[in-house]
């Protein structure tokens, strides 16, 4: 995993991989929080989790992805605000329900999850 951990230019905590960044830097940059019509994206976060060995450990590259997510936002210079919040959130789930393979959870016309 040291691939994955391994970021030094960040911080101590464990972070995703430079390749991992960029695609979670692509995903922020075309994405407006409560817009139904942004591109969804679950491919490349599909891409990112199968791109994690396997682990005994999974609760360690979620950490990293929350870790990687928030940085790329601080770059991105998304400011701090409940919309941040949300589409770092939902990022963070879709992350989690593509970790564990669970069915995405279906969107209403107003944007809540059902």
């Amino acid at each position: 995993m040291q691939q994955h951990f391994g970021n030094a230019s960040r911080t101590a905590y464990p972070h995703l991989s430079a390749e991992q960044d960029q695609l979670l830097s692509a995903v922020l940059s075309q994405r407006i929080p409560d817009d139904c019509s942004a591109p969804d994206p679950r491919s490349a976060i599909r891409k990112i989790v199968s791109s994690c060995p396997p682990t005994e450990r999974p609760e360690h590259v979620l950490i990293a992805f929350k870790n990687s997510l928030d940085d790329v936002a601080n770059d991105l210079r998304i400011p701090y605000s409940p919309e941040r919040n949300t589409l770092l959130t939902g990022l963070v789930t879709a992350f989690i329900e593509e970790m564990y393979g669970s069915a995405p959870v279906v969107r209403d016309s107003a944007c809540r999850g059902k």
